[in-house]
């Protein structure tokens, strides 16, 4: 595609491009903005002629259905390997606290003018008054509705029956509507339902479609030739800066290494911000970006988190090793385990501490169930309106049957596999070697050395040296002077100021920054 617009609607990218602030939008916003779209694309379309202009859509995964939605507006949808997309129709659960009020003596006097009017049916009354009820039942038929025709006519003929959803009852083909909740029913999507199935057209990490920052664009060599055509104060600036870059390398007879440094810091979580995966990710194609650089360690320091986190993180280290060939070092410090082991896989090196907490290659999801005890004890009542078998997978009010259990676990189990294949391919290792070292199990960073999980004990100043190895030749490693650089490098202040949209931004930032340099 040489001509078009790619949208990244993930973690990061949603928030900046729908609400500045990071809110969440509503449907209406969605709906909007999809409408705008699709009258953009025809403009386009029509101005670049038929297939000449393409609109893209992106994401790390499509948790949000309602961000899935929105890219069904656009000519392609691409999502990262380990997304999901959760289209699980719109309804709803409601929490009545009449029981409660009476527990602790509190008596509700209302008055609605309105049959229809519920504002005050949560206190005074268990479950729905009839009229709410069929009020609200309708207003959800009639949203859940849009959303599926929106999605069926955005996919238009790339949508194919789930067949895991259930029979029509009919020889004719089913419409795209009745495809998208036949997919409601066994949501949520994994990445192969999704690609076999028409809801996405390609596995794609956001990197590749949209570069987290500008390429360095490659500095002119200066050429001697060009003096007689140089002022002389010119002249003179150039070959002071030329001489006091010999001068620095030959300080002390040794080489000077840039190496970058990169932290990972607490549990891995989806996100821009702090050590969230995309500000890793960002930090890690900066680093391997940057020409000074000649390697990068990597500190991790986790027990674990987000499959998708680790997953955009690995992919950013990748990028560095394959296209950028900047080696990564991996440095472990208390523990990088699970995610953190998953994201620095792939590293030409791993170093840990002997006491380290390592390993942890497999996956443990968990969805906690407020039960009808629990809510009798406090008080409470509920009352759902679903449109979908699959409204109850994230639902902490319903306890998945035995389909939606099967669900959970293939998705556990498909993460699982990811998991031990970037282990095979990162470390070297036989399928039936990392399953033997797989299985969830914890190791100290002395037994994953043995084990070949890490490659030596060592802290970061040796991985810093071990670094300094890769890009010094063999005669000038041992006296390089290594001068590490964190990323990603702290903006000036008056640049924070600039782009803080208030005083908590401005101090958030310079805790972050601060944090980061650690």
């Amino acid at each position: 595609m040489d001509t078009g617009l790619v949208i990244d609607l993930s973690t990061a990218g949603s928030s900046s491009f729908l609400q500045p602030s990071g809110g969440k939008p509503n449907l209406a916003q969605v709906q909007e903005l999809r409408e705008a779209i699709t009258q953009f694309g025809e403009a386009k379309k029509a101005q670049f002629g038929k297939g000449q202009y393409k609109l893209v859509a992106c994401s790390d995964t499509f948790d949000s259905q309602l961000m899935y939605y929105l890219a069904t507006a656009f000519d392609e949808i691409h999502m990262e390997p380990v997304g999901y997309v959760d289209l699980h129709g719109l309804g709803g659960t409601m929490m009545f606290a009449r029981n409660l009020m009476d527990r602790i003596g509190i008596k509700i006097q209302d008055v609605s003018a309105g049959e229809y009017k519920g504002a005050t049916s949560f206190l005074t009354h268990t479950k729905y008054p009839p009229e709410q009820l069929e009020n609200m039942t309708a207003i959800f038929r009639d949203l859940h509705s849009q959303l599926r025709q929106g999605i069926a006519e955005g996919r238009g003929g790339k949508l194919k029956p789930i067949a895991a959803a259930g029979k029509t009852g009919t020889t004719a083909p089913p419409s795209g509507e009745s495809i998208v909740q036949g997919a409601m029913d066994v949501a949520p999507l994994w990445k192969s339902t999704a690609i076999d199935h028409g809801f996405v057209d390609a596995l794609t990490y956001v990197r590749t479609l949209i570069p987290i920052l500008p390429p360095s664009p490659k500095p002119k060599p200066w050429d001697p030739a060009r003096r007689a055509y140089l002022p002389f104060t010119t002249y003179v600036a150039e070959q002071a800066k030329k001489k006091k870059k010999e001068l620095k390398k030959l300080k002390n007879g040794k080489d000077k290494v840039t190496i970058g440094v990169v932290y990972l810091s607490g549990a891995m979580r989806m996100g821009d911000g702090g050590f969230e995966s995309n500000a890793v990710a960002k930090a890690i194609v900066e680093a391997a970006r940057d020409k000074d650089v000649g390697a990068i360690v990597f500190r991790v320091d986790t027990p674990g988190g987000h499959a998708t986190a680790a997953e955009t993180i690995w992919e950013a280290v990748e990028y560095a090793q394959k296209e950028c060939k900047k080696p990564v070092i991996a440095s472990y410090g208390d523990i990088s385990a699970s995610g953190g082991y998953y994201c620095t896989a792939n590293c030409a090196k791993i170093l840990s501490h002997a006491s380290t907490i390592t390993g942890s290659i497999g996956v443990a999801l968990a969805r906690p169930i407020v039960t009808p005890r629990f809510l009798d004890a406090l008080g409470i009542t509920t009352d759902s309106i679903l449109n979908s078998e699959a409204s109850k997978f994230w639902s902490p009010f319903h306890e998945l049957d035995e389909k939606g259990m099967e669900r959970f676990k293939a998705f556990s189990e498909a993460v699982y596999e990811t998991f031990k294949e970037k282990v095979v391919k990162g470390r070297g290792m036989s399928p039936q070697k990392v399953q033997d070292l797989a299985r969830g199990r914890l190791y100290t960073g002395e037994e994953a050395v043995k084990l070949g999980l890490v490659d030596e004990i060592g802290g970061i100043q040796r991985a810093l040296q071990v670094a300094a190895d890769y890009v010094s030749t063999i005669d000038t490693a041992v006296n390089a002077q290594i001068e590490p650089r964190v990323f990603p490098r702290p903006k000036p202040f008056w640049q924070r100021l600039r782009e803080a949209q208030s005083l908590s931004d401005l101090m958030g930032g310079i805790r972050s920054v601060d944090g980061d340099q650690r």
